[in-house]
């Protein structure tokens, strides 16, 4: 499986990440970010985030506001209730927890 990793580095210094362990994650997570966030259309609210389809394309001059948005929806997250799990990843992770030794 391949992810996408986001990085913020300062030259060859890596300041920070994170990684999916797919790429489906990651789009999963922006379409579940309009879903609960955006009320008009895809990338109204956060525009630098939303509107990029592959991670490499955000420009060094963009970084401030995509750290800003994706700050915003850390936040908004923290304060929402947990939601059940759809049935795809309801079906992932019980296939995974079968595929553990016992």
């Amino acid at each position: 499986m391949s992810g996408i990793r986001l990085s913020i580095k300062d030259g060859d210094n890596e300041l920070g990440c994170v990684q999916t362990d797919t790429v489906d994650d990651f789009f999963y997570f922006r379409d579940s970010t309009h879903a609960a966030l955006e009320q008009d259309e895809f990338g109204s609210r956060f525009p630098t985030f939303m509107t990029r389809f592959e991670p490499d394309e955000w420009r060094p001059e963009e970084l401030d506001r995509l750290q800003e948005e994706l700050q915003t929806i850390a936040d908004a997250f923290k304060k929402m209730p947990p939601q059940p799990l759809d049935s795809n990843l309801s079906r992932a992770f019980a296939k995974a927890l079968a595929s553990q030794p016992s």
